[in-house]
């Protein structure tokens, strides 16, 4: 049960890393639509829409983990 706890544990600092790492994807896109003009508007929104699905999947990934990490 312990090896089962630490594996949980693992997987969610992991997936935590990867959430912080979209998240700043995410704001480099914002920042090279909005004030640099680097990226077309077709761009920014496929772009945009993109990372907040993959976010909002790690998002239910991390709630799951989290309750395995409390047991």
């Amino acid at each position: 049960a312990l090896d089962l706890h630490r594996l949980a544990v693992a997987a969610l600092e992991l997936e935590l890393e990867e959430r912080s790492h979209l998240v700043e994807l995410l704001k480099n896109v914002q920042k090279a639509y909005f004030l640099e003009g680097k990226m077309s508007r077709k761009s920014f929104m496929v772009n945009e829409e993109q990372l907040h699905t993959l976010i909002g999947e790690l998002d239910a990934h991390i709630a799951v983990l989290r309750k395995k990490v409390r047991r």
